[in-house]
């Protein structure tokens, strides 16, 4: 069994529905059925990283995040999910978590909310100054690490991050993709610390009762948007994966990828 679902957006009901309790309900399918191998696939946001330093290396010896309802209910149920993997994992289900990092490639999306966002589609509200590191790993390495996991002994009971090798800025990758795909559109960094000064009124708002359901936090931001590095060591060690499709191939499929479709809206 391959378990990749999970909610994306929505309230703390759907969050928890879809992703909490649909995994609950996946394992204890395959625990009955007696599945060979549940592989889970979770994400980089479990981590605790609100205290790391700018760029930390980051591997799968870092604890999950004990507050995760402070960065928001993806990663709370990203985390509540990876607990009942493990708890089955008890009961004798064979079990695998792989933690992929931000996946791109063709039919996905071509900008993150890593990166920024488009105000009114005209100006790119760029995160920071755009110096953040983005971990990236290709749609094709990706499955490949999963297909692995679900094919290796040594995995059982085990956890992996995947990220591919090359290392790319939110800045470089804008600057890439307006050159493959000849996109002009205003770029407007917004200082780092705006975000955070944001944040701190709402969590002052939120000690002093004026303010109840909001889940952007200081904690939630900086945890967020913190640049870092993910070793993916472990993967290749145990699992004999390599990142195949490397950054420049795998950015040039996505954006030939991108430029056909735009042409055929």
């Amino acid at each position: 069994v391959y378990h990749l679902w999970a909610a994306m957006g929505g309230s703390w009901n759907n969050y928890e529905e879809v992703t909490v309790k649909g995994s609950q309900r996946m394992l204890e399918i395959s625990l009955v059925a007696g599945v060979k191998r549940f592989v889970h696939i979770s994400s980089l946001a479990v981590y605790q990283v609100y205290g790391l330093k700018r760029n930390a290396i980051v591997d799968e010896t870092r604890a999950c995040d004990p507050t995760p309802e402070k960065v928001g209910s993806y990663s709370r149920t990203k985390v509540e999910a990876e607990k009942l993997v493990l708890q089955f994992y008890g009961k004798g289900l064979p079990v695998t978590i792989i933690r992929p990092g931000l996946i791109y490639g063709p039919r996905g999306r071509v900008m993150f909310p890593h990166i920024g966002q488009f105000l009114k589609n005209k100006i790119f509200l760029l995160i920071g100054q755009g110096t953040n590191l983005l971990p990236f790993t290709y749609v094709e390495n990706t499955v490949e690490a999963i297909r692995l996991a679900g094919v290796n002994e040594a995995a059982v009971g085990q956890i992996y991050q995947v990220v591919d090798d090359s290392e790319i800025t939110q800045r470089e990758y804008l600057d890439k993709f307006m050159s493959a795909t000849h996109a002009k559109f205003p770029t407007l960094p917004i200082p780092f610390f705006l975000f955070i000064g944001a944040a701190f009124l709402v969590d002052r708002l939120k000690a002093f009762g004026l303010l109840k359901s909001s889940t952007f936090s200081q904690y939630g931001v900086v945890s967020k948007y913190k640049s870092l590095r993910f070793d993916s060591s472990k993967a290749k060690n145990e699992l004999n994966w390599s990142p195949r499709i490397g950054l420049d191939e795998g950015l040039s499929k996505t954006f030939s990828w991108y430029n056909n479709a735009q042409a055929n809206v």
